[in-house]
């Protein structure tokens, strides 16, 4: 009798333990929720046009894919879109954006369609851009976080750094890739147009493909080619073209903008550079 009283007891006791660390894991899921009411951004090559898709994907700590995903389109010419009322138990999140943009080196919208993703701690604003570093730096941080085991933010700055470091190029540790934007950063603008040059629609994209894949593990850029092909892009676009071309789609779009002194840094980038 006595016996079965104290496997009763234990039976109780062992139920409790349980249920204490499923409240515990709730609670802490609950404290982790990120809640936004409104998210944005811009999606910028050149600007993404209207009705360009962009895709959220909740990730996990080691950067998979949870199965949590929301939609939105670009609702105007200059790349902006937004999403209302997000719930994620997860602070990361992968953007990822599909379609056309404004080319501003040839000052026309692109003849093809290309693909920008980014990687975003949700937790540290309601807003994140899409851009070419971003999407540079995109497979090395999942790199880092996934082999090296480094924090997320560790593996942004890392990335980050190293992305620039093939334009000879750098901006500060605080300063994300997400948060700048084409109109007031001369650096993503030069870096820009030292990677379209002037390339199409799909060299492009195979262009990034190439630096992506080689930077992936190591972090820098060791095939000659495609660091001959920047040189390349750099020497034979038309900076002032750029500048009207960029200067000129604003104003269309009665948006007051001033286009920064980006012409230097793909200077100092020729002048720096150890490819040929």
């Amino acid at each position: 009798m006595k016996k079965t009283f104290y496997l009763h007891i234990l039976a109780v006791f062992a139920w409790l333990f349980v249920s204490c660390e499923s409240w515990e894991k709730d609670l802490n899921e609950m404290n982790n929720h990120i809640k936004k009411d409104l998210f944005g951004g811009y999606v910028q090559k050149g600007p993404f046009i209207r009705g360009s898709g962009v895709t959220l994907q909740e990730l996990d700590n080691m950067l998979n894919q949870t199965g949590k995903t929301f939609t939105a389109t670009i609702f105007d010419n200059t790349g902006n879109f937004e999403y209302g009322n997000i719930g994620m138990v997860s602070k990361y999140a992968q953007l990822k954006a599909d379609g056309y943009y404004f080319n501003e080196v040839t000052g026309k919208t692109s003849a093809g369609q290309i693909s920008l993703f980014a990687l975003v701690d949700m937790s540290e604003s309601g807003s994140a851009n899409i851009n070419v570093l971003t999407h540079l730096e995109h497979a090395r941080v999942e790199y880092l976080v996934k082999e090296a085991k480094k924090p997320f933010a560790e593996a942004k700055k890392q990335a980050q750094k190293e992305a620039l470091d093939i334009f000879c190029l750098n901006l500060p540790p605080s300063t994300p890739s997400e948060s700048i934007d084409l109109t007031d950063n001369a650096i993503l603008l030069a870096v820009s147009c030292i990677l379209q040059g002037a390339l199409a629609t799909g060299e492009l994209v195979e262009l990034m493909a190439n630096i992506i894949f080689d930077i992936r593990t190591d972090g820098t850029l060791d095939n000659p080619e495609t660091g001959a092909r920047l040189v390349d892009n750099a020497v034979t676009v038309s900076l002032p073209d750029v500048r009207r071309n960029l200067e000129n789609k604003y104003a269309e779009l009665d948006r007051e903008v001033t286009v920064p002194d980006f012409e230097q840094y793909v200077r100092h980038f020729l002048e720096n550079t150890p490819y040929k």
